[in-house]
């Protein structure tokens, strides 16, 4: 089997875990999981984001295409790859258009007494951020294929709208999903009528 044989089968096994506690725990949540996206549509969507995805998030996308949450520096809705798409243009327009020529996240990178300096590009926003899923304050988080020398391709970074880049929340998207799964075992999570949530957040 190839190295991307392997990750489709492993992401597959962690999503038998995450399918069979929320059929079980969180009926609601496992109802309106959204089926996984095609070929085509990745294809498309590479294209158009002008880089190759990591195989453990086209892995997942190919599963279910987003619809779900999941508890990262806040609760994430993780997105389809429509809406990847949809929402990466949005933050390359305010690129281009110079909306953020006067930001610079420097001086929060470096504050140690909040948070440990990661290794991003220091920049406010870079075109090879992915936003792969969204908070209700409009927080990101992000595919980094763009990162600084001692990061990771395809590591998982927190991007505020406020703030810019803060720090690296995972080293893949196969961290966060595996990370999921253990946390809906340990019963960190709760359905609700409206969303999966955090049992802290009930």
């Amino acid at each position: 089997m190839t190295n991307e044989d392997n990750m489709r089968v492993t992401v597959q096994t962690l999503w038998q875990r995450i399918e069979s506690w929320l059929s079980r725990y969180a009926p609601h949540a496992w109802q309106i999981l959204r089926p996984g996206t095609t070929e085509m549509e990745i294809q498309q969507a590479e294209l158009t984001l002008a880089l190759r995805l990591p195989e453990d998030f086209k892995a997942s996308c190919r599963l279910h295409n987003g619809g779900y949450v999941v508890d990262l520096v806040t609760e994430m809705q993780i997105l389809s790859l429509e809406e990847v798409v949809s929402n990466w243009q949005i933050l390359k327009d305010c690129l281009d258009q110079g909306s953020w020529d006067d930001l610079t996240p420097d001086q929060f990178l470096q504050d140690r007494s909040r948070w440990q300096t990661p290794p991003l590009q220091l920049v406010w926003w870079h075109p090879q951020w992915v936003p792969i899923g969204r908070d209700r304050a409009g927080n990101c988080c992000c595919l980094d294929m763009a990162p600084a020398p001692e990061g990771l391709v395809g590591q998982v970074i927190d991007w505020d709208h406020e703030v810019g880049p803060s720090r690296v929340l995972a080293p893949g998207f196969f961290e966060i999903l595996s990370t999921f799964a253990d946390d809906l075992e340990a019963g960190k999570y709760v359905d609700t009528l409206y969303r999966l949530r955090t049992r802290s957040d009930t």
